[in-house]
């Protein structure tokens, strides 16, 4: 049996408290994370990547030179998510507890010097999604 997660939202006091106690969800665009770099805390080469196809040999054909196609050996193709600026995100982090402890990476408390714990995600989640 799977042990359910926690849920666990560092930031702040002043916005932990609007969170707690007035359920009020703080969220940037999905364009501002993408551009978002702070010392490796958040930030993702792939950002806002939907899918990605790998394959071994190929033919490319250049958009500035539509005529001279290129024979590639392999490549890597991103699809990105479609109006990423219609996106807004809401950052959490799950953890589940181990037999001693719950395992937290340390670069969470970079976010701030307070922890919101919910005891009941599935509860959470009903109430944003209702």
């Amino acid at each position: 049996m799977v042990e359910k997660a926690t849920l666990v939202k560092f930031g702040q006091y002043k916005h932990i408290c609007q969170l707690r106690d007035e359920g009020f969800l703080y969220m940037n665009t999905f364009p501002y994370f993408q551009q978002l770099e702070d010392e490796e805390l958040r930030g993702d080469k792939f950002e806002g990547v939907a899918e990605i196809h790998r394959g071994s040999s190929g033919t490319a054909i250049p958009e500035d030179e539509p005529n001279k196609p290129v024979t590639i050996a392999s490549w890597n193709l991103r699809i990105h998510l479609p109006q990423p600026e219609k996106i807004n995100i809401f950052c959490m982090c799950a953890v589940r507890p181990s037999v001693e402890s719950f395992p937290i990476d340390e670069r969470s408390f970079k976010f701030g010097d307070y922890a919101l714990i919910l005891t009941d995600p599935q509860k959470f989640i009903d109430r944003i999604s209702s």
